[in-house]
């Protein structure tokens, strides 16, 4: 290849690399924040996790007006010793509703969508978890006489949120129509603003559905992988043991009184 040619290519090479790096994303090129909150009675894989009577985070996400939402921002990893101040609230507010391993879930969301904030890891996590404080939406829903269990109509849940919030939520959908996520928007200044993406897959009847084989527990905490999990009582388990810890109970008690009685006629 002559010199030439290799100008050539180099040229167009450098070309398209300053293409491809002017396109990238830049940490904090964005309009708005999504704060993604969700319900466990759709998510929550019960088979796996405890699930939480109540609404959890999913993540805050950056979006735009109009172009794609910015995602993987850059190259800077999720390090737990960073939120270690924060863990507890963040296995309470944020647990993982899918996996034991709550750690797989905030290195994804830090990944994906808080690299693309201005803020910090602590940040990032921190703001997070206090915006996701201030709103209730299980009693939001409640004032509108939404309870779990039953179906509503979309534009009825929908104006519950934005009754409590005064204003525009987003409502997302899983299978068979089951209210899944609540999208609740805020400016990059983090003061409430109307929500501009539309609802997602919603239809006109929404189920908003019960939490199934729920553990309650005093504390709902799922340890990241570095503190091995408590595995909950499996009552199954417990029925098939009660009646053997009753006989047992029973031949002690039966032994005590007939060595008891031995004695006395010594």
């Amino acid at each position: 290849m002559s010199i030439m040619n290799v100008c050539k290519h180099f040229t167009m090479i450098s070309v398209l690399l300053h293409i491809r790096c002017s396109l990238a994303t830049e940490p904090g090129d964005f309009d708005y924040y999504k704060l993604v909150l969700q319900w466990p009675g759709t998510v929550c894989n019960a088979a796996v996790v405890n699930c939480p009577n109540r609404w959890t985070i999913h993540g805050l996400w950056p979006a735009s007006e109009s172009r794609p939402d910015p995602r993987q921002c850059s190259n800077v990893e999720y390090n737990k010793h960073d939120v270690q101040v924060i863990m507890a609230d963040m296995r309470r507010t944020w647990p993982n509703l899918q996996n034991v391993d709550n750690t797989l879930l905030w290195t994804n969301e830090w990944k994906m969508h808080g690299t693309c904030s201005p803020l910090k890891a602590m940040e990032y996590f921190t703001k997070t978890i206090n915006l996701a404080k201030k709103h209730d939406v299980k009693s939001y829903l409640q004032k509108s006489n939404i309870v779990p269990g039953k179906i509503y109509n979309s534009r009825d849940i929908k104006k519950a949120i934005q009754d409590s919030i005064k204003f525009v939520p987003v409502l997302r959908t899983g299978q068979q129509n089951r209210l899944k996520e609540i999208f609740i928007c805020y400016t990059k200044e983090f003061a409430l603003r109307n929500c501009i993406q539309q609802d997602s897959n919603v239809g006109m009847s929404v189920e908003y559905p019960s939490i199934h084989n729920q553990q309650l527990i005093a504390a709902f905490h799922q340890e990241d992988n570095d503190t091995p999990d408590v595995a909950p009582i499996d009552s199954t388990h417990f029925r098939l043991l009660f009646p053997i810890v009753l006989v047992l109970v029973f031949l002690v008690y039966c032994f005590n009184n007939k060595w008891k009685r031995r004695n006395i006629r010594r």
